[in-house]
């Protein structure tokens, strides 16, 4: 019985040193995707994601209620507490998006949100080898899906967009008429 148990013991100890390597592994994949992707530069040797300085710390309309940020991010990495590259991936996939719901279509930061996220895609396709080398439940967003929740956002940015300047100009409306009513 002591040998049978000693043996389950080192077979234990095999797993534990074993998954701790593969964890290992995994905490420099999502470092080494994090640094590329925050430091990818444009044509003019820019880092594109210097543009994100722009977004306010904390914003009267933040989309979330924890304020997702590059500094989060790289602080969550610092302290090891990502374990799997999708639950990375959503927490960046967040920063990406607080950008694209504070800041209006046409802005540098909204632009330098979709250059970014379509370059991690790229990114984490290329190093986890496309599946073969580490397979998450992340591989499954590509560039296709996120085209789809740009045209979503979009069409809920014209949504509100437009509810906005409707509100806007139905009080006037509504005042005109009543000075027309009194007159």
């Amino acid at each position: 019985d002591a040998l049978n148990l000693q043996r389950l013991f080192i077979e234990k100890k095999r797993e534990f040193i074993s998954n701790d390597n593969v964890q290992n592994l995994v905490c420099e994949l999502l470092i080494c995707l994090f640094i590329q992707t925050f430091n990818n530069e444009d044509q003019d040797g820019q880092y594109v994601s210097d543009s994100f300085s722009e977004l306010p710390e904390q914003a009267e309309n933040e989309p979330f209620d924890i304020v997702y940020t590059f500094d989060l991010i790289r602080q969550n990495l610092d302290q090891r507490r990502y374990r799997r590259l999708d639950v990375f991936q959503n927490d960046l996939f967040k920063v990406f998006e607080r950008a694209r719901k504070l800041r209006p279509t046409h802005s540098k930061v909204y632009q330098d949100s979709i250059k970014l996220q379509k370059y991690y895609i790229r990114l984490r396709d290329e190093i986890c080898q496309h599946g073969s080398l580490l397979r998450s439940p992340a591989l499954l967003f590509n560039e296709d899906r996120l085209q789809q929740e740009l045209v979503r956002e979009r069409s809920e940015k014209d949504l509100m967009s437009n509810t906005n300047s409707q509100n806007s100009i139905s009080p006037a409306k509504s005042s005109d008429s009543d000075e027309h009513k009194v007159s």
